[in-house]
Formats: structure tokens, C-alpha cells, sequence
């Protein structure tokens, strides 16, 4: 009876070990997976500096009010809070603020709102690839995780003409970003990724307890003159405002 009972004990033990190694290699590989999906989300943040439609696909209301003029340049309104709000699902609190106030990132900010320039988009937005791949897999990146903390290694290529215009090439880049746990979700808290992309769309001065000003950003004609340094604009239809 007590072999009985000792072989049932140990059977028990091994199905709870089981279990417990499956649960800690699921919560490992939804870390993994999360952070993956916040370096997606950070590529098609980085695109929008080449294709700002992409913000008003995103706020659709935005467009369907239509534009403005700000100092002679059509402009839609953001509502900036909810530009933040999404930002934070992507980079910690601070990283998102200095991401929404880089210089020529498409954003005018006058009056105290937050303003989008249209009617300028890139010929081609730089493809960064991985590998051969635009999907960041497996095989293109080492991640270590340390508690709430966690750091990606990765090589990345890019057009080498979005960092000089004469050149045709493409670049390696060995980059990393790093990871923090902000309420049970991984967000993106910096990383050399970062400064190599934005390497040329500095973050702004810009106080933090009132964000939107006037007083400490370009003017909307300084900052749309930047812009035609870097982007052409397009002869395109305007889209019709949504009923």
C-alpha cells in the first residue's frame, strides 16, 4: 500500500514539475513574442517620418475634420493626448514624449496644439530589412531578459541615402534596443537602434508638464522648409473626407 501510495506521490510531483516548466516556457516565449511585436510597432513608428498618412490612418478623425492653415501650410489637428496615449503602448512614458517632439518628424506644434503638415510624403519609404526578411525572426536577433529589464542585439539593413542622399548602397547596422516591464507590458525604453534611425531628427526642447507651445518649437514655416530637405512632396488626389 505505502509503494502504492509513494508511486502516486512521485507521478504527482512529476505532472506538477511538468506543468510548471510549461508555464514558465509560455511566459518566456509571450515575453519574447510581446517584445517582437513592440519592434514592429517601433518600424512603423520610424516610418511615418516618411509617411505621415500613416498618422491619419490611425486618427481617421483627424482627416475627416480636414486641414488648416497654420503660418501658410495645411495642416491637420492631433489631438495630442491620444498621439501620446498610443505612442505609450510602444516606449516607456519619457521615450514617447521624445518621440512626438524630434525635429522634422511631420509634427507642428503652434498655439498649443499639436498639428500634422499634408501633403508631403516620400517617393519610397527606406525598407529596413532583416536579413532578407522585412519580419524580424528567430535568427536575425539575441534577446536577454533580466527581470523587468530586457535587451535586444540585432543587425539590421537600410538604404545607405537616409544617411546620405548620394548614396546608393545598403548599410549593415549592428543595433539593440532596450526593454522595460510597464504595467505587465513590455515597452521599448531606448537603444542604439534609435539614435542610428533618428540620427538626424534630434528631440526638441520641450517641457513636459505643458507639452504642446508655440514658444519653444520651430516656426510651422522652419520646420516645413526642414522637411523639403529630406522628403518630396507628391502630386496627389486628395482624399475625400470620410462621410
Amino acid at each position: 500500500m505505502k509503494r502504492k501510495i509513494t508511486a502516486s506521490l512521485l507521478v504527482a510531483v512529476i505532472l506538477i514539475f511538468s506543468a510548471e516548466t510549461r508555464l514558465i516556457s509560455y511566459a518566456a516565449d509571450s515575453s519574447e513574442e510581446s517584445i517582437v511585436s513592440r519592434v514592429t510597432e517601433f518600424i512603423a513608428v520610424y516610418n511615418t517620418l516618411y509617411n505621415g498618412d500613416a498618422w491619419t490612418d490611425r486618427f481617421p478623425e483627424a482627416r475627416k475634420a480636414g486641414t488648416v492653415s497654420v503660418n501658410g501650410t495645411e495642416c491637420y489637428v492631433m489631438d495630442y493626448n491620444k498621439v501620446l496615449d498610443y505612442m505609450k503602448t510602444v516606449f516607456t512614458d519619457d521615450t514617447a514624449e521624445d518621440m512626438l517632439h524630434r525635429n522634422r518628424n511631420g509634427f507642428i506644434y503652434a498655439d498649443g496644439k499639436m498639428y500634422l503638415i499634408d501633403a508631403y510624403v516620400a517617393v519610397q519609404t527606406p525598407k529596413i530589412l532583416f536579413g532578407d526578411s522585412e519580419k524580424l525572426t528567430s535568427d536575425a536577433y539575441s534577446l536577454s531578459i533580466d527581470g523587468d529589464t530586457a535587451t535586444m542585439k540585432l543587425t539590421f539593413t537600410i538604404p545607405s541615402n537616409v544617411f546620405d542622399e548620394n548614396s546608393e548602397k545598403t548599410v549593415h547596422k549592428d543595433a539593440s534596443l532596450t526593454f522595460r516591464m510597464v504595467n505587465g507590458n513590455w515597452r521599448i525604453s531606448g537603444g542604439t537602434m534609435i539614435d542610428i534611425l533618428y540620427k538626424d531628427h534630434k528631440v526638441l526642447k520641450y517641457d513636459p508638464q505643458n507639452p504642446p507651445t508655440g514658444s519653444s518649437f520651430p516656426s510651422a514655416f522652419a520646420v516645413t522648409a526642414a522637411a523639403v530637405s529630406i522628403i518630396i512632396p507628391l502630386l496627389r488626389k486628395k482624399r475625400k473626407n470620410p462621410a
